[in-house]
């Protein structure tokens, strides 16, 4: 039995709107910018030179930014399709067309889960991630797999993955665990006895 590869992507950077010369948080079908497409691309060169091989299979969060960054991968690895998996998608929210300022003050004095706008728990967007990603390592046994996805849920999944047996943390303890820029993932390599071994970021 192989050890399985996965990689947890973080899509890449998506255009933002301008309103009355604010800059506001994107929406759900936000497409990448051309650097957003360059550092997609990047990533791709990056993981093929440190694995030697490309992607078995790529999974991807089905809102837009994210699909788009796993089919410039998929481009890449000589892959056809990417799998979209709705448990990948980012949290649900009503945040989109709010002035960043806005949404950074709220996010720095750790309230973006107390917030209104924001329609779901820690608990329930680590559960889903948890699930999607169980069921996709548990398909794929040896093989390289990529995972693109959103910045908190894939920071939920990796407090679950290193700590399955203790309470979620408070939201900016989460952010300190996991420095996940765009267009950047983590490697995990998963043995066949279930242990579970980080690398640098890529």
């Amino acid at each position: 039995m192989q050890n399985n590869v996965i990689y947890l992507i973080r899509h890449s950077i998506p255009i933002y709107e301008m309103i009355d010369g604010r800059r506001v948080m994107y929406g759900p079908d936000a497409l990448l910018t051309e650097e957003g497409k360059q550092k997609a691309r990047k990533l791709g060169e990056e993981i093929l030179a440190l694995e030697g091989k490309p992607f078995d299979f790529i999974y991807s969060s089905p809102l837009r930014r994210a699909h788009e960054t796993a089919y410039i991968l998929a481009e890449q690895m000589g892959l056809n399709a990417v799998i979209s998996v709705n448990d990948l998608r980012d949290t649900d929210s009503i945040w989109g067309g709010t002035p960043m300022d806005v949404l950074m003050e709220v996010g720095n004095a750790g309230h973006i889960f107390d917030d209104p706008r924001t329609h779901e728990t820690l608990s329930e967007i680590a559960e889903r991630m948890t699930n999607a990603f169980n069921q996709i390592t548990s398909s794929h046994e040896g093989q390289l797999i990529g995972i693109v996805s959103h910045g908190d849920p894939l920071r939920l999944l990796y407090n679950r993955i290193r700590y399955p047996h203790t309470v979620i943390p408070p939201y900016p303890q989460l952010v300190n665990e996991l420095t996940l820029d765009m267009a950047q993932g983590i490697r995990l390599e998963i043995s066949p006895k279930g242990e579970n071994q980080f690398s640098k970021n890529v």
